[in-house]
């Protein structure tokens, strides 16, 4: 909406072309992690508030000099970090799984945007401020990986108040990012439009790590950087593959003696895009190997993970339809 009262029909249909192409990257990609990590967190949730209520009825019982429990916006009964540690199990290595794909979007997109608008879009786009926006985009895509599994996390587990205060602060963040908006839009139009979306990434980030560090604070094993951020290895490989497609970008698509541009002939811009896609495709399999290698046990639990969901998944869809064909023959009788 405020792009579209304070910029051209060519900044909005920069925009919708971005946003379109990376709305297509986080449904095919993070969403089903999303899922997935929603499931196993509301599971934990739900047996957590069982155990509150339990626990607030013993102590209603027992007079009122018990102690409570809850009422702090965690999940009451939450228990001490014997009870934590499987939560803590499951929620590091979907966090270190979508940070590693948003690290891949972030190292690859900036130096491989304007190849791939022109190839998929042509000159119409490509030499429009397009590729600018979806190298910015692709940051932003890191920021959404992370802010999706953390708000998974928190709208799983707090309880009935800490999901009031949640949505009282994020209606502050919605403010803060309209007024984010009209600022950036204005300043720098769609470029200026990311770096407002981000900005509000950033705060949800923040207040979900917030949250994440004070419901795990009875365990003293768990640390934000260590059991939810990759490797030093792996954030070492994505910076060196980055500046590697960055070289190449610079050296083999926009060569200083004749950058490419909308005036580059075809052909000669199809070499030069083969030779720089040649490069990143041997960046990201080499880069690949080595994430394989220092998050071998994230991805092994994650795939774990989402084969757990797809057989409860199946389970649930076969009783379903054994209770349909139930029902059905017992009305024909």
């Amino acid at each position: 909406m405020v792009l579209a009262t304070m910029q051209s029909a060519i900044n909005q249909g920069v925009y919708g072309l971005v946003s379109n192409l990376g709305s297509l990257v986080v449904r095919t990609l993070f969403q089903p992690l999303e899922e997935a990590a929603f499931a196993a967190f509301s599971a934990w949730g739900a047996e957590a508030q069982a155990q509150a209520a339990a626990a607030a009825a013993a102590a209603a019982a027992a007079g009122p000099t018990a102690g409570g429990g809850g009422g702090d916006g965690r999940p009451a009964g939450g228990g001490g970090g014997a009870r934590l540690a499987p939560l803590a199990r499951a929620l590091s290595p979907m966090v270190k799984a979508v940070s590693v794909l948003g690290l891949l979007a972030a190292a690859f997109g900036p130096p491989y945007s304007y190849t791939v608008l022109r190839l998929v879009y042509g000159v119409r786009w490509s030499e429009t401020e397009a590729p600018a926006v979806l190298a910015a985009y692709c940051g932003y895509v890191l920021l959404l990986a992370l802010n999706g599994i953390g708000e998974a996390f928190v709208h799983a587990v707090l309880d009935s108040r800490g999901l009031q205060q949640s949505n009282a602060l994020l209606l502050l963040f919605s403010a803060a990012h309209l007024a984010a908006c009209v600022a950036g839009v204005g300043r720098a139009g769609a470029l200026g439009l990311v770096g407002a979306d981000s900005v509000n990434m950033l705060l949800r980030i923040a207040y979900s790590a917030w949250c994440i560090r004070r419901f795990f604070r009875p365990l003293s094993s768990f640390s934000l950087a260590r059991d939810l951020l990759p490797t030093p290895s792996t954030l070492a490989a994505c910076a060196a593959a980055a500046a590697a497609a960055a070289l190449s970008n610079r050296f083999l698509l926009q060569p200083p003696a004749a950058p490419t541009d909308g005036a580059t002939p075809q052909r000669l811009f199809l070499r030069r895009a083969a030779m720089h896609v040649a490069v990143g495709a041997a960046l990201l399999v080499v880069l690949l190997g080595v994430v394989a290698r220092t998050e071998r046990g994230a991805l092994r639990e994650v795939m774990a993970m989402r084969r757990r969901r797809r057989r409860s998944g199946k389970g649930a869809a076969a009783a379903a339809e054994a209770a349909g064909g139930g029902g059905g023959g017992t009305k024909e009788d």
